[in-house]
């Protein structure tokens, strides 16, 4: 059975409606915090510091992976950006190309196949998540390395969630062996759930990874949660 696109739905019944629209995240089997779908449609004024801040070094040519309703694709656009907006979700994708995004592509990462190049990659939301699993993320970077201009840079949050980990310890059978940061997320709404694997590198596990494809990596911003915006710059 396909995995339904809860999110998807549930950004564009908050699109549609202007209600607020509740998701229940789950991480190894664990309940966390609920969260707002309506959050996917903010402002740069309601971004919280470290997007605001990735705003900020955004420059060039500018690829958002992951892009969801688009927020942050919309407001460098609206700032003049040559920005693309790659989505998998296409209940996603429809509701970005409603709110006036022109560079919509409904693909996921790895079969986004382009000559095009960029001077900027955004991985926002806990964007560098997206390569999953501990042995993913070598190809998720190896992938975002292809797509990058000479002295491109790669900008994306992420969170340890080493704290969280270690009071869950208890649960041995979900807790990857790897690394603390994979987990297996589940989003519900109402009755449908999705279900899908996720990976929170720390800032070091992301630079030990960086070594291996000629990147420069640094804390651009940190938040109150033990989230940090890290920024990868491309040598050459």
């Amino acid at each position: 059975m396909r995995n339904p696109d809860v999110l998807g739905d549930c950004i564009r019944k908050a699109y549609k409606t202007n209600k607020d629209v509740w998701i229940d995240l789950e991480l190894n089997g664990h309940s966390d915090e609920s969260m707002n779908a309506s959050y996917f449609l903010r402002s740069f004024e309601e971004m919280p510091i470290l997007e605001r801040r990735a705003m900020k070094l955004s420059k060039g040519k500018i690829l958002d992976v992951g892009a969801a309703a688009g927020s942050h694709s919309l407001y460098l656009q609206k700032l003049g950006y040559d920005v693309t907006s790659l989505e998998q979700s296409e209940i996603c994708c429809e509701v970005m190309q409603e709110r006036g995004l022109n560079q919509v592509i409904c693909k996921n990462l790895f079969d986004f196949n382009t000559v095009a190049k960029y001077d900027t990659i955004l991985l926002l939301m806990n964007g560098w998540g997206m390569g999953a699993t501990f042995d993913g993320m070598y190809n998720f970077l190896l992938k975002l390395t292809s797509l990058l201009n000479p002295g491109g840079q790669i900008i994306g949050d992420t969170s340890d969630i080493r704290y969280w980990s270690e009071e869950k310890s208890d649960d041995a059978l979900t807790i990857s062996n790897l690394y603390h940061g994979e987990v297996i997320f589940k989003v519900s709404h109402g009755s449908k759930s999705q279900e899908f694997n996720w990976i929170y590198p720390s800032p070091n596990l992301l630079f030990d990874y960086f070594k291996s494809f000629d990147l420069d990596g640094s804390i651009e911003a940190e938040g109150p949660n033990w989230d940090y915006l890290i920024q990868a710059q491309r040598k050459s």
